[in-house]
C-alpha cells in the first residue's frame, strides 16, 4: 500500500471542521444531486483526502457520524478499528486487520461515485 493511499485511508474516518461550514459541495454535479447529510459527509471527506496527517479520534467520530445510512457499517467498522488502534498507541497498527481492507472497498466506491473522489492505486 502507498503512503498516499495509507495516509487517505487513515484519514478516511474523517475531518470536521470546528465551524459548520460542513456544507460546502461533493463534486459539481453531485452537488445539486446530494441530500444534506451527503453533502456533509462528501464534505468531509474530500476535505480528508487533501489531509496530510493522520485523524484524531473527534475526527473519526464525526466522520462515523456523517455516514450515509448505505456504508455506515463499514464506516463504522474503519473508525472502530481506529479507535482502537490510537487507544493502543499506534493508530497504524488497524491495517493489518484484515476486515479493514474488505471495509475501504464499499467506502472507497461510495466516495468515488457521490463524492466525486478518485481512488489512487
Amino acid at each position: 500500500m502507498t503512503a498516499r493511499r495509507r495516509r487517505r485511508r487513515a484519514g478516511m474516518a474523517s475531518i470536521l471542521l470546528a465551524s459548520a461550514s460542513v456544507l460546502g459541495a461533493c463534486g459539481d454535479e453531485e452537488a445539486d444531486e446530494a441530500s444534506g447529510s451527503d453533502r456533509d459527509y462528501c464534505q468531509l471527506a474530500n476535505d480528508l483526502d487533501q489531509q496530510e496527517d493522520f485523524p484524531s479520534a473527534a475526527q473519526l467520530e464525526a466522520y462515523r457520524d456523517a455516514a450515509p445510512d448505505e456504508i455506515a457499517e463499514s464506516v463504522t467498522l474503519v473508525v472502530d478499528r481506529f479507535l482502537g488502534a490510537i487507544e493502543a498507541g499506534d493508530p497504524t497498527t488497524a491495517y493489518s486487520d484484515p476486515d479493514i481492507e474488505a471495509a475501504f472497498a464499499p467506502i472507497e466506491a461510495y466516495e468515488a461515485e457521490h463524492c466525486d473522489i478518485e481512488q489512487r492505486p
